[in-house]
């Protein structure tokens, strides 16, 4: 017993210094297990909100991958009816927030017009496209072309973020404005 007391003063340190790369160690365990947020996802990874409406079985909103098309809109809202018009286009790509409205004839008009949007692709619009809506100009409008050709924008939120628009601009341009992949 005696010789344990006469030991170095070092095995204290030793064992201090093993609780904290032990305390480390959990520390580090812990903080892998957290779910971190994907940093770049493909358009088949993010998804997108789209509102199917008029001729189609089941109206509705839908979460569809960010490169879903018309025709997996029409799919996810039960298909068409048989009163629809049959000239749409499939193919067509859909962004976030799009009212889609299938009319069963060319001189129906929905009975809420400023749900059907036309909106401007910012990931693919052209200077006089990007020009025309309000707030945007000439300096804006190559701002935002030049940014996207960079790395495309996921959102109206990412121009904000990236400083291209103030946040009071986005708001103003929210229903006019849409992001593809």
């Amino acid at each position: 017993m005696r010789a344990l007391l006469r030991q170095p003063v070092w095995w204290p340190a030793a064992t201090l210094f093993l609780l904290l790369v032990a305390g480390l160690a959990v520390l580090a365990a812990d903080s892998a297990s957290v779910p971190q947020p994907p940093q770049h996802l493909s358009p088949e990874e993010r998804s997108i909100r789209v509102w199917v409406d008029g001729e189609v079985a089941q109206p509705g909103e839908y979460e569809l991958s960010a490169a879903a098309t018309l025709g997996d809109a029409v799919m996810a809202a039960g298909g068409l009816l048989d009163s629809a018009r049959g000239d749409i286009d499939p193919t067509l790509q859909l962004f976030d927030g799009v009212h889609v409205f299938l009319a069963a004839s060319a001189d129906e008009v929905p009975s809420a017009p400023q749900r059907i949007a036309y909106r401007v692709d910012l990931n693919r619009a052209s200077p006089a496209e990007l020009m025309a809506l309000p707030g945007i100009g000439e300096r804006r409008a190559k701002a935002l072309i030049d940014a996207r050709l960079d790395e495309p924008f996921a959102s109206l939120q990412d121009v904000v973020d990236r400083g291209l628009l103030p946040r009071s601009i986005a708001e103003t341009l929210r229903p006019l404005v849409g992001v593809s992949p």
